[in-house]
């Protein structure tokens, strides 16, 4: 069933309250918070991006303390105007377009940690399933709510969590080209 455009940020706003009473049950170490979206979400976006982990530190932490990350969402998708690599190469394979601007990014996996090592050492292996479980049930969740015409996972270990990989993997050099990416977008577009 698809929700028609101006419930799809009412519903989205409920994960952010069920991700806090959520994470408030898991034991673990120290992290530095969770984030779900990078953007506001937005019905039948063009592309979805779904990330693998929000990625960071002390600094990132504090910073999206101030920003309320963990309340709700940016103002604006972040690949706009972030310092990040990953904005950085978004903004130039979508230059001279406006698509970017109405596209959504989140993450699989909610919970920032510096790295994924720093994130497994973090909670034993139940607590880690059922963050894994629940943060996927929810990104399920958000896909039919957003209903993306596309849906783009950054990088292999994202797609991995949907399912088994069975492609061929394409070089890290060619795989991150903003040209080789601005022309499959563009077969894609015909």
């Amino acid at each position: 069933m698809m929700i028609p455009s101006e419930n799809v940020k009412s519903e989205c706003q409920k994960v952010y309250d069920e991700a806090q009473i959520f994470f408030a049950t898991i034991k673990r170490e120290r992290d530095f918070g969770f984030k779900i979206f990078n953007a506001p979400p937005v019905y039948q976006t063009p592309f979805l991006f779904i990330g693998y982990q929000p990625g960071g530190s002390q600094a990132s932490f504090e910073y999206e303390q101030s920003r309320n990350s963990h309340l709700t969402w940016p103002p604006e998708i972040e690949y706009l105007t972030a310092s990040w690599a990953l904005a950085s190469c978004m903004r130039r394979t979508f230059a001279g377009t406006d698509t970017l601007e109405r596209c959504v990014g989140m993450n699989a996996n909610f919970l920032r940690y510096p790295n994924v090592v720093c994130y497994r050492r973090a909670m034993d292996c139940p607590s880690r399933t059922d963050v894994e479980r629940f943060c996927l049930e929810t990104v399920l969740r958000i896909i039919s709510l957003v209903d993306p015409r596309k849906i783009m996972t950054i990088g292999f270990s994202t797609l991995e969590l949907f399912g088994k990989l069975n492609l061929l993997r394409i070089t890290p050099k060619g795989a991150s080209s903003p040209e080789r990416a601005r022309s499959e977008i563009a077969k894609q577009s015909r």
